[in-house]
């Protein structure tokens, strides 16, 4: 299956930079939105946060399990 993963972060947030990384290793393609420089949606309210073909994640393990699949 071809995943659609976008991670919404921001450049300050080193949490962000650790899973953009983690991800690279896994061989997983994404998507990065600042989101102090673009448009985010509103249930966004913690840093970093997955969308996984459109579902919310909450973390870099239960991404790394849904593009696995």
């Amino acid at each position: 299956m071809n995943n659609t993963v976008i991670i919404y972060g921001a450049q300050w947030c080193q949490p962000c930079k650790a899973v953009q990384e983690r991800l690279r290793k896994a061989g997983v393609q994404f998507r990065y939105v600042d989101v102090e420089k673009e448009p985010y949606p509103n249930w966004v309210q913690n840093l970093p946060t997955f969308e996984v073909n459109g579902k919310a994640m909450f973390n870099v393990e239960s991404v790394l399990k849904e593009v696995k699949k």
